[in-house]
């Protein structure tokens, strides 16, 4: 079974900005949540477009600046889908986690609503050998993302008038 915990730490809008929520609650009150015990839970899989828990590979993120974050994982030894290959974790595994990042980033930190669809139109990947070792302990990666190219959409106000 796993649990989310989530505390205060900043706020957003429905845009992303901070101030003022598109239902008019202050931002304080509407704060995103931003942070997880590493290596003890996973984000909600909900985050991270997966159907089970058991898919979920990261386990938390921390903001950096406005644009640069970075988000824990961690790799189980085993997996039904990710193969081992000679004693070392399966490089999709670091796709999979790449991919993962920047949807829990999106809904998160950027205010995607959940229930949008993403398309991903290109990753590459290189990976050393050496960095991929099957050790005695799952692996617990942290990688440092950047968004960059950002594009908000305005918020639209609906006004029903009788």
């Amino acid at each position: 079974m796993s649990a989310s915990t989530f505390q205060i730490e900043r706020a957003l809008d429905a845009t992303g900005h901070t101030g003022r929520t598109a239902y008019g609650a202050t931002a304080a009150a509407a704060t995103a949540v931003l942070h997880q015990p590493s290596l003890t839970t996973t984000v909600p899989k909900e985050y991270v477009h997966r159907a089970s828990v058991a898919e979920v590979m990261l386990t938390g993120w921390r903001r950096l600046d406005a644009t640069r974050f970075t988000v824990s994982a961690q790799w189980p030894r085993l997996h039904g889908f990710f193969a081992t290959v000679e004693g070392h974790h399966d490089p999709l595994l670091v796709a999979e986690t790449i991919r993962q990042a920047g949807l829990l980033l999106a809904h998160t930190e950027f205010a995607v609503p959940l229930g949008h669809q993403f398309l991903m139109w290109d990753l590459s990947v290189d990976t050393r050998p050496e960095h991929l070792l099957i050790a005695g302990t799952p692996a617990a990666p942290e990688i440092e993302v950047t968004c960059s190219d950002i594009k908000r959409l305005p918020l639209i106000h609906i006004c029903r008038c009788p």
